[in-house]
């Protein structure tokens, strides 16, 4: 999907949660081994932050037992939300939407058991239709219809077990 949806997750990603402890850890604490995120050598559960050099958040989220769990979110040097993933058991899984700089969505999409799924819905910056597509296990699959900016149609594909008709 757009602009690296699948990179979010352990890109640094926080994840909205609560530990036992309440603690919260910065991203570069943690150390991801496969799947899994730890911290002091044992899997984590709690909040983390991703923050840069400047100290300014980049992503929080909440990890269970080493593993993404509820949604990670991502910002821009400004604070804005640039990205909402929900997580189940490390996997994208649930909603996944994108937003432009203003704040607007520019894609929106669910995630099954780490695959795109279903129905997704790209905009133009300024809120117009711009594709909607559909997607089975991760592969186009069904019609994909694109706009123009005005709404009129611009084109229609159709996709079989991921392949263009």
């Amino acid at each position: 999907m757009r602009k690296g949806t699948l990179v979010l997750g352990m890109l640094g990603a926080l994840l909205t949660g609560y530990s036992s402890a309440g603690e919260t850890v910065l991203y570069d604490d943690l150390e991801p081994r496969g799947n899994v995120i730890y911290h002091n050598e044992e899997p984590y559960t709690g909040i983390f932050l991703d923050k840069d050099s400047q100290g300014r958040v980049r992503a929080q989220g909440h990890l269970e037992a080493g593993l993404l769990q509820g949604e990670v979110i991502t910002y821009d040097i400004h604070g804005k939300v640039m990205k909402s993933v929900s997580y189940v058991n490390g996997k994208p899984d649930g909603t996944s939407t994108t937003f432009y700089e203003d704040g607007s969505i520019e894609e929106k999409g669910r995630y099954e058991a780490g695959e795109p799924e279903g129905k997704w819905v790209s905009y133009y910056p300024g809120g117009a239709i711009e594709r909607i597509s559909y997607l089975k296990n991760g592969h186009p699959e069904g019609e994909w219809t694109y706009f123009n900016e005005d709404g009129s149609v611009k084109e229609k594909r159709t996709y079989k077990n991921g392949q263009r008709q």
